[in-house]
């Protein structure tokens, strides 16, 4: 009964409980706008010294860290599936690596992922970088990628859009590039094609990404590189005859 009579004496004020949404602009004195623009320039100038000195202290850190991941990588690189068993233990990533992708990845000695500004412009630039011992698939030791925010002044401001400023292109050994595509007889899907349409290794010959790929450049330098002994002690086991248990679940799935 109290919340009617309110309501009433609302109504007699001249307020209409149902205007909504309609301006209400206050008016300020010369003076005081003055004043208020001033202060609010203080905390634009507030939060850039912020923002500077974060940046500051992430470069600081980062040095820090790197002696103590050189450390933990020439552990890793003694330890034979150890960086395949890093990468099948994050979420996101083992859903992009294919059974074959897992046989190739056997072989990564060292791994490395980094996301830092270009010198020359604020944007960053995402760097992974994949180190292999001598294996029956290719001859490249050292595979590099280096993808950027696109500079394109028609794409729409508010997407990020990426672009591959660097990748080595793949010297694939005779008849062991498995990201050809390959049919059965009878035109089905063979258990050595991916279930997302193509091998996580395909991404080096990628000029534009998916945005799929564009996310995991952020992962694997934010989560997966500085966390590998947390995702290590998952302890995944890669299994030589496991190739086919992979996709069959994945179809059971479907």
């Amino acid at each position: 009964m109290a919340k009617k009579a309110k309501t009433e004496t609302a109504k007699d004020e001249g307020f209409d409980s149902d205007s909504h949404g309609e301006e209400y602009k206050v008016t300020l004195d010369p003076e005081s706008e003055e004043k208020l623009g001033t202060i609010a320039d203080e905390f634009l100038e507030i939060s850039e010294a912020y923002t500077k000195k974060m940046e500051e202290l992430d470069r600081e850190f980062t040095k820090l860290k790197e002696p103590v991941f050189e450390k933990r990588d020439a552990i890793l690189a003694k330890t034979e599936g150890a960086w395949l068993n890093v990468f099948m233990n994050h979420a996101i990533l083992r859903q992009l690596i294919s059974s074959e992708d897992q046989k190739l990845f056997k072989y990564v000695k060292t791994f490395k992922a980094s996301v830092a500004p270009e010198e020359s412009s604020p944007k960053e630039v995402y760097t992974v970088t994949f180190g292999f011992k001598e294996n029956p698939y290719f001859t490249n030791k050292v595979l590099t990628k280096k993808i950027r925010e696109a500079e394109d002044e028609e794409s729409d401001p508010d997407e990020d859009r990426m672009e591959t400023v660097e990748s080595t292109k793949i010297d694939w050994k005779k008849g062991m590039d498995y990201t050809k595509p390959k049919k059965s007889g009878n035109g089905k899907r063979k258990h050595d094609e991916p279930e997302f349409g193509r091998h996580l290794i395909s991404w080096f010959d990628m000029d534009e990404d998916p945005d799929m790929f564009d996310s995991l450049m952020e992962s694997f330098a934010t989560e997966i590189y500085p966390g590998a002994i947390e995702l290590l002690k998952e302890e995944y086991t890669f299994d030589d005859d496991s190739d086919d248990e992979v996709l069959d679940d994945m179809d059971d799935d479907e």
